[in-house]
């Protein structure tokens, strides 16, 4: 695989790994979304961001160890056990939020902004699962069943706000 195609795939975990910018870039939308009078939206998207708890709470009903591939520090919240992916759960929560906001007439503007939302949604959704099993930490069913999870919870997500 060329160099540049395996960086563009493997930065995809780059967000999931840093929780001041997780941190940041949330409070970015829900300031957004209060400022713009989307109080309901505010409150789901914090539910989004808490789908990293509920992953927490998946990893300890399985407790699957890690892989002998993984360099992550396995003492942090979540990195304890690989089974179902954090991050798969977390992104489709988060970003499928993002993008299924998206649609919604005028939330983000008709501009270079809602578009990029969506770019960066596709871009973080689909590539997530390839780039956990290139950096080692996950296997491919750890991977397809975060989907399964993180789908079942934006399902709800969702739903809550129709």
């Amino acid at each position: 695989m060329p160099v540049f195609l395996k960086v563009f795939i493997e930065s995809a975990s780059f967000f999931g790994n840093s929780i001041p910018i997780v941190a940041v870039v949330s409070l970015s939308f829900i300031a957004y979304f209060i400022a713009s009078g989307y109080l309901k939206e505010a409150g789901i998207f914090l539910l989004a961001i808490l789908s990293l708890l509920y992953s927490v709470l998946l990893k300890n009903i399985f407790k699957i160890p890690r892989l002998d591939t993984y360099v992550g520090d396995p003492t942090k919240l979540g990195d304890m056990y690989r089974f179902p992916s954090s991050h798969v759960i977390f992104y489709v929560c988060f970003w499928g939020l993002l993008l299924f906001l998206s649609f919604k007439k005028g939330f983000f503007g008709d501009g270079l902004a809602v578009n990029l939302i969506r770019i960066i949604s596709v871009y973080h959704i689909i590539l997530i699962g390839v780039s956990r099993v290139l950096i080692g930490a996950h296997t491919v069913q750890d991977i397809v069943v975060g989907y399964i999870f993180g789908g079942i919870y934006l399902a709800v997500l969702i739903y809550l706000s129709r």
